[in-house]
């Protein structure tokens, strides 16, 4: 990398090239700042990136098992008619009395 000197012009007093120096030096200070704020915000979407990544494998491994799984064989049990009349009465908070059925 060639270095960059600075031409020196003669007109200019030695107060302007330290004003000009100052300026220079703020405005580096500036752009270092905004770079860090850039910085931050790709590094917290990197953060939501992986995160999601995170969310999509285990989505896909959890498809994997599901898609793996048997159907459940025959022989299971009927349900039972009364346990889901009397689930249904319990879903809507009503109390069920003996002397009704």
């Amino acid at each position: 990398m060639k270095k960059h000197t600075p031409k020196i012009n003669p007109d200019l007093k030695i107060r302007e090239y330290i004003d000009d120096a100052k300026m220079t030096a703020a405005q580096i200070v500036h752009d270092i700042e905004a770079l860090n704020q850039i910085k931050s915000v790709i590094s917290s979407a990197l953060e939501d990136v992986e995160q999601q990544i995170s969310i999509a494998q285990n989505a896909f491994l959890e498809s994997s098992f599901l898609a793996e799984m048997r159907e459940p064989d025959d022989d299971v049990s009927p349900i039972d008619a009364d346990v889901l009349h009397w689930a249904e009465f319990e879903n809507n908070d009503q109390v069920i009395d003996e002397t009704d059925q």
